[in-house]
Parts: structure tokens; sequence; C-alpha cells
């Protein structure tokens, strides 16, 4: 299992680095959990493994 963390100052933002990820890792990675916190700043934590 891979841990992979995004963050970005506002919504918007995650949202699209969020999709790149998914985008670009589409077919090799399987999404465990994700994970979305906001303190400050919004957070993204996903949980994978390597297909």
């Amino acid at each position: 299992m891979k841990v992979k963390i995004i963050q970005a100052f506002r919504q918007g933002g995650l949202e699209k680095k969020l999709n790149h990820f998914l985008q670009e890792n589409e077919g090799k990675i399987e999404i465990l959990e994700i994970q979305w916190k906001a303190f400050l700043e919004h957070y993204v934590l996903i949980l994978y493994k390597e297909k």
C-alpha cells in the first residue's frame, strides 16, 4: 500500500490536483480510501495500491 497526500490553499485547487492524480494513474492503481481534511489549508490523503 502507498499513501499520497495532496494539499492546496483552496478547495478548487485541491480538486484539480486530485483529479489530475486520479487521471494520471487511471488503471494503474486501486483506491482503498480517500480522506479530505481542512485546517487552514485543504488536504487529501489517498491510500492506494498499485495493480
